[in-house]
């Protein structure tokens, strides 16, 4: 079975589940307490939080542990004050376009960006939101079903001329280790990373705080982490979520590995009738529709072979147009047709003829039945 549904999850390297077992068993001490074998697990997490803080080359009192890109993504839109406005745009995860319900409760409005049919925010559009109510921007940094890029630098530097005051943040999640996310050439003030999106343990992320933002805790209780994410620190999982990074080994080597087999599977799926792509920047994801072919009926008939994802993982079981797809005014004969391959660490260009071998034989066969 080959799978290219990574940006729905990850496999864990070998390496990761092996130091998280090992790490669950030797590391089991809460890092809050004052003794000797406490004091020696709190080292190992916070060797962890430097090893991931320095792959956003930000300072390691910057990064806060989560439990995953959702959490991260709603502790940063609840650091908008009562009665302001937050923009984020219209091709944005759940995990901020429905922190809508919480935020209204305390009086702030959610003004939606729209994208182009690139699904790109341009800088132009988003500053004209802006108000004297505004807040907090967010803004995802790769959208998990296009693949498409934002150019997030810009967008910050857009947003800071016009107010500076403005909370800037990312949703890095399907960024992080796929495109540079340097958060100091960013400029971001928060940023979200998971760790199952790379190869890590699920149930862990993490949340850039850029130095001197006026923090809010989303979860209360013990004061854990400088007071800023309380409940015990989960050591095991941020040593696994470290070993993941540093498992992928050079940042350059691997993108520009992914992008040979994305581009393998391009020149192949071309030789279906057909087919149509998205022309995403991110070297991990291809969205691909092949016309006439429900995307579901797609996913059932590969199954057993080859794995793909359709839209989102929180939302793939729907039979709901996809968010992103509307937004990007995608006609409705080519998003029922869409699938979203997308590539991991496992995945290598020698699968790809075997793989699509099995697509065009689905299609075909689908393509029998298709209502004239």
């Amino acid at each position: 079975m080959i799978y290219l549904d990574n940006s729905a999850t990850t496999r864990p390297f070998d390496s990761v589940a092996e130091i998280m077992g090992r790490s669950a068993v030797e590391d089991f001490y809460n890092i809050s307490s004052p003794y000797a074998a406490a004091l020696k697990t709190e080292k190992k997490y916070d060797e962890a939080r430097t090893v991931l803080a320095k792959s956003l080359n930000a300072n390691k009192d910057e990064i806060i542990f989560t439990s995953g890109g959702t959490e991260s993504d709603n502790t940063a839109l609840n650091l908008a004050p009562d009665n302001s406005e937050v923009i984020v745009s219209a091709i944005e995860h759940h995990a901020v376009l429905n922190c809508e319900a919480f935020l209204k409760k305390r009086g702030i409005s959610v003004v939606l960006c729209p994208v182009n049919e690139k699904g790109i925010v341009e800088a132009e559009t988003l500053v004209s939101l802006i108000t004297e109510r505004t807040s907090v921007v967010s803004i995802m940094h790769v959208n998990n079903e296009l693949g498409a890029v934002n150019d997030i630098a810009a967008l910050v530097a857009a947003v800071k001329q016009k107010n500076k005051s403005i909370l800037f943040h990312s949703d890095g999640v399907q960024a992080f280790m796929h495109v540079a996310t340097d958060v100091k050439k960013l400029g971001v003030d928060l940023y979200s990373v998971s760790a199952h999106k790379v190869h890590g343990p699920k149930g862990i992320g993490l949340l850039y705080v850029k130095k001197g933002v006026k923090f809010t805790p989303f979860i209360e209780g013990g004061g854990q982490q400088d007071n800023r994410r309380s409940g015990t620190v989960n050591v095991p999982a941020a040593v696994a979520f470290a070993e993941a990074v540093k498992a992928t080994g050079s940042f350059e080597e691997y993108c520009s590995r992914l992008l040979s087999v994305k581009e393998e599977y391009k020149r192949l799926l071309l030789q279906i009738p057909d087919t149509v792509f998205f022309e995403g920047d991110a070297p991990n994801i291809l969205s691909v529709s092949f016309m006439g072919v429900k995307a579901s009926s797609l996913q059932t008939a590969l199954e057993g072979d080859v794995i793909v994802g359709k839209g989102s993982a929180c939302t793939s079981r729907s039979s709901k147009l996809s968010h992103v797809l509307e937004a990007i005014r995608m006609p409705m004969n080519r998003a029922e047709a869409t699938v979203r391959l997308s590539f991991g660490a496992f995945n290598t260009v020698e699968e790809a003829e075997k793989a699509c071998e099995k697509i065009a034989q689905a299609v075909a066969y689908l393509r029998k039945y298709k209502r004239k």
